[in-house]
């Protein structure tokens, strides 16, 4: 049985709809009955139970589940109690979370009691560290003595949910973090910037701090992992931006997020229209690989992402046991086929 909380905010129910196409056994959890039961009928009759992330008696519904797909965030205010209670009930955990802070919680705090449960904790398992890591594990995987890995991300015409904008604000209110010399060290988002071209024309690109840092590393012997975004915008302007937001943000986070109205988020088509550009290279002394992701609509490619993860932890269980990547449930094949049967080209640009 697989279990989705906020099954009926924006992502959940994209991720509920894929577990129904899949013929999953699962059901919808959630803190709004009347949202549940209309769900549930558009899902044909799939069963629901109330769960309130905020109460934790509440979970008892989880007690037959094999796996919990956790949609509530921002996760590092909702997410930990959900961790402790699949640890509690013998059960796989993965989330969307695109809170580094969150990632690295789970992975510093829960992975060794995972070891034990044999289960697997599968924090950030959606569109942006999901593709990044099992790119990346491709390029260490046929690059040999691969030291360096560097990733570009370029959205355009992005349209985000109410739960997208509050964690952007948890993730930026939070501290960073960056690989690099073999071990994890504390950042400031846009420490570092350049310029690209990317689909011939020129961008501005701006370092943030990431979930691959924290991922590949579980599985890629590493010594740097360098990760980027791109913005139209000036250097100067975005290096003002860098400078002044983070304080910002930490001091007004809570208000800023409780600004936000929770029927915010895009429609089908404003989805469909989203595109991404995802460049991820690898160095190893003089030799460098490069693979270039692109597709569209990147809240149906993580709700295809973590609805085939989920079944596969419920039917085969994970390859690896512990706090893992996206793409250690079954290998980064497995991320990649997932992927490019919903549209996405993974093409070999190297040099």
């Amino acid at each position: 049985m697989i279990g989705v909380i906020a099954a009926t905010g924006f992502t959940g129910r994209l991720i509920a709809a894929e577990l129904k196409a899949l013929n999953a056994d699962f059901f919808v959890a959630g803190r709004n009955e009347a949202a549940l039961k209309k769900l549930s009928t558009a899902l044909s009759g799939v069963a629901w139970r109330h769960l309130d992330v905020l109460q934790s008696q509440t979970f008892n519904c989880l007690s037959d589940c094999r796996v919990i797909i956790n949609c509530a965030g921002p996760f590092i205010d909702f997410g930990e109690p959900i961790v402790q209670e699949a640890l509690t009930r013998n059960c796989h955990y993965l989330d969307l979370t695109g809170e580094q802070a969150f990632i690295k919680l789970i992975f510093e705090k829960y992975d060794e009691q995972a070891k034990q449960n044999q289960l697997a904790l599968i924090p950030g398992c959606a569109f942006e560290y999901a593709l990044g890591d099992a790119a990346g594990a491709q390029i260490c995987e046929e690059l040999s003595d691969c030291r360096v890995i560097d990733v570009l991300y370029h959205v355009q015409n992005m349209h985000t949910s109410a739960g997208t904008r509050r964690s952007i604000i948890r993730a930026l209110s939070s501290p960073g973090f960056e690989f690099s010399q073999g071990k994890l060290n504390k950042v400031a988002p846009g420490s570092r910037m350049s310029r690209a071209q990317i689909e011939g024309k020129t961008y501005t690109i701006v370092s943030f701090p990431s979930g691959e840092a924290l991922m590949l590393p579980k599985h890629c012997a590493l010594d740097e992992i360098q990760t980027f975004m791109s913005v139209d915008a000036p250097p100067f302007l975005v290096s003002a931006l860098a400078k002044i937001a983070p304080p910002i943000l930490s001091t007004f986070s809570d208000v800023l997020v409780k600004a936000i109205k929770s029927d915010a988020y895009p429609s089908e088509e404003q989805r469909r229209s989203t595109n991404f550009v995802l460049r991820v290279g690898g160095r190893a002394k003089e030799k460098r690989r490069e693979l270039m992701l692109k597709g569209n609509d990147p809240y149906g490619l993580t709700a295809q992402i973590a609805a085939h993860v989920a079944v596969s932890l419920a039917q085969q269980g994970p390859l690896s046991c512990g706090a893992i990547s996206p793409s250690m449930v079954a290998g980064f094949q497995f991320i990649k086929n997932i992927v490019c049967k919903d549209g996405v080209t993974w093409s070999d640009q190297s040099p």
